[in-house]
């Protein structure tokens, strides 16, 4: 059965959603929306300082500030933490084949991604 799925960020909160419980988290949310006009929670993710994302197959790269989060989405609903890279900020990714090129503090970062869950570090290409 295909999965329809869309990937969104936003940053935009009405005055009643800050009074909820844990409404000052921020979260990676995601959202079944097989039927558009009904979109269902399914999962969501505390982050710390959420910025891009990209897919890869099952593997799913978030950056969360001084962190990138490299998860397992193969059950699409139950994503598993595979790794985490650090010594970075990192502000967004895109997955390009075997490489993915990472938007950093003070440059641009690539990574071997063809062990999808275990990125390898090639290079830094600095402002």
């Amino acid at each position: 059965v295909p999965i329809t799925y869309r990937i969104f960020s936003y940053r935009l909160a009405s005055y009643t959603d800050f009074i909820q419980d844990g409404a000052l988290e921020c979260r990676g949310i995601m959202f079944d929306v097989t039927d558009i006009s009904n979109p269902v929670l399914k999962a969501s993710l505390r982050l710390i300082d959420p910025g891009g994302l990209g897919i890869s197959d099952t593997a799913l790269y978030v950056c969360d500030g001084p962190k990138l989060l490299v998860y397992n989405i193969h059950n699409t609903y139950s994503p598993q933490l595979h790794r985490t890279i650090t010594g970075e900020t990192f502000y967004d990714v895109i997955p390009y084949g075997n490489i993915l090129i990472c938007q950093v503090s003070g440059g641009i970062a690539l990574y071997d991604i063809s062990t999808r869950y275990q990125p390898v570090f090639l290079s830094k290409v600095l402002n």
